[in-house]
């Protein structure tokens, strides 16, 4: 949505220095006054322009900004989740070890009684 409106706002401005060129060349005075307005209004018409791609730019690195931080911080979080799941998995083995551990010291002692 935000594309379409600069793409509005350039042409709007494009439609008022076309405009306003016309009506210079149509104004009943001296053509070297013309051509002064003509070049006068060509280069406001260009700042505004260039204004207009400056806050555009800005905009557009905002996004980038704004994304960028997102893809980090999902990064981040999913470091985060894989660390915990590891440490999770790593002692649930621990864990399965200990009580096999158990399970065999309680078979040999089992064993070792009914002999």
């Amino acid at each position: 949505m935000r594309d379409n409106k600069a793409e509005v706002v350039g042409l709007v401005i494009t439609g008022a220095l076309i405009g306003a060129s016309l009506g210079l060349l149509l104004a009943p005075q001296s053509g070297e006054r013309t051509r002064k307005q003509i070049r006068r209004k060509a280069r406001r018409g260009i700042e505004r322009l260039d204004e207009l791609q400056g806050d555009i730019r800005e905009q557009v690195n905002g996004w980038v900004e704004d994304v960028a931080d997102a893809v980090d911080d999902g990064l981040s979080r999913g470091k985060r989740v894989t660390v915990a799941g590891r440490e999770r998995v790593l002692s649930a083995f621990d864990d399965a070890r200990h009580r096999v551990d158990q399970g065999r010291t309680r078979i040999e002692q089992l064993l070792g009684s009914s002999d």
